[in-house]
């Protein structure tokens, strides 16, 4: 009974949003991948927001947030009070006289069933930009562990399109070649390699400064973050923000000058802090998988730091047949490029520990912790010193490694803009997951 509510739920939502979007008549940008989806939309919407009036799915990437999302219905928590509101709401808000002329919506892909698969989304939209970012070990439990799978699934966002539409695709992808021969769109690459419409050079981080390089036409371009830091791959999102600001008539050069001036990371994604005892904090905490964790690491290596170098680690989650590899592997990558390590979650206790221990770090530098629950002023009290740089790594939901943020962040003020996870339904889930767990 529940499972076909919820099925007559989604299809009312989807049918008012597309009602919407046919009263709107945008230009519709669909953006999935397996990791920067939510960094490339903020990047898009920063672009094309000063030529378009634009809007973007901010917080809804799924069946039912695109469609909550398109019709500004906002969800306090999802009980059935909520979704009835949403019901009444969704008609109404067909015809609230918003207007935009570019739709950017983040794609997530969950299943290779509807309704948490791409084709069930695209009955939603029909976009005419499509951009695949990346696919990696993401949902792969939904997926029988097949990455291959994925990125079929997420291809269809391209594959799907017509030659009148355009498909922006990293070229360097390792699973570009399963969708490459199924794309009828015009096609638009970015990558390393010479067949990339927009290429990528050097990339150099110093001083907790960034920049990239890119080769377009002929042209050497530079797109520089002062007191920013982003990895070597998020040279792959900028490419992409670039290309879809050209593809909507913006020069790559004015994309770069409005990067540079106003993009900022959303929360809990590399967000630069100052932390207690003059310490540094890179806070990750929004999301993890292994592809990410293992960047984040690479870019711990890369920076030079006066004091200690502390990870804060927590379960990835979804990994399905992949957990206790992928945590193994991780350990033992964390035990390279860390001075302490603070494990958070059962796989990270499970599974990581041993393996880091199996590579002769000093067992009295790794701590392992059921949940996130006091471990900031573990650290705070027993760790962190000063010039001490902290990074914190996890995965949504059970994890809340923005919680050990908030105890190690200098400016708790304003810790509801600067976190992610800040509102009352996230501060409601928090305390019962924390009271279930016995703390």
């Amino acid at each position: 009974m529940k499972q076909f509510f919820s099925h007559i739920v989604l299809l009312y939502l989807r049918f008012f949003a597309r009602l919407k979007i046919a009263r709107c008549h945008p230009k519709i940008i669909g953006v999935t991948g397996s990791v920067g989806k939510t960094s490339a939309i903020h990047g898009m919407h920063t672009i094309l927001s000063k030529h378009f009036k634009t809007k973007t799915t901010w917080k809804g990437n799924s069946e039912s947030g695109i469609p909550l999302e398109i019709l500004n219905i906002k969800m306090n928590n999802f009980s059935l009070f909520s979704w009835i509101k949403a019901a009444v709401l969704a008609p109404i808000r067909v015809f609230d006289g918003e207007s935009f002329e570019v739709l950017i919506v983040e794609m997530g892909v969950d299943a290779p069933y509807a309704p948490k698969n791409m084709e069930y989304l695209l009955k939603i939209i029909s976009p005419d930009i499509g951009i695949i970012l990346n696919v990696s070990a993401v949902h792969t439990e939904q997926f029988g562990g097949d990455v291959d799978l994925i990125a079929k699934e997420k291809g269809k966002l391209v594959t799907t399109m017509d030659s009148s539409k355009t498909a922006i695709v990293n070229s360097d992808d390792r699973y570009f070649p399963l969708i490459k021969k199924n794309i009828q769109a015009d096609t638009v690459l970015f990558g390393r390699g010479k067949n990339a419409t927009l290429r990528l050079g050097e990339y150099h981080i110093k001083n907790f400064s960034t920049t990239f390089t890119y080769v377009w036409q002929d042209h050497t371009y530079m797109l520089t973050f002062k007191d920013q830091v982003f990895l070597e791959e998020y040279g792959y999102i900028f490419a992409a923000i670039l290309l879809c600001g050209f593809t909507m008539g913006i020069p790559i050069q004015e994309g770069i000058d409005i990067l540079e001036k106003e993009y900022h990371l959303p929360p809990g994604r590399l967000s630069l802090l100052k932390g207690e005892k003059q310490s540094t904090v890179i806070d990750s905490s929004y999301n993890a998988s292994p592809v990410a964790v293992k960047a984040v690491l690479g870019l711990m290596k890369k920076l030079e730091v006066k004091g200690k170098k502390i990870l804060v680690l927590g379960d990835m989650r979804e990994l399905g047949v992949l957990t206790e590899e992928k945590h193994k592997e991780i350990g033992i990558f964390a035990s390279q490029t860390g001075d302490y390590i603070v494990l958070v979650g059962p796989s990270m206790k499970q599974y990581a520990l041993p393996a880091i221990a199996g590579t002769g770090f000093p067992k009295e530098h790794i701590y392992a912790f059921d949940t996130a629950k006091d471990v900031g002023q573990f650290i705070v009290s027993k760790l962190l010193k000063k010039h001490d740089l902290v990074l914190v790594k996890g995965s949504q939901n059970t994890i809340f490694l923005e919680e050990v943020v908030y105890t190690l962040m200098k400016d708790k003020k304003h810790s509801s803009d600067l976190l992610c996870r800040q509102s009352l339904y996230w501060h409601k889930t928090k305390q019962r997951f924390f009271k279930k767990a016995g703390i």
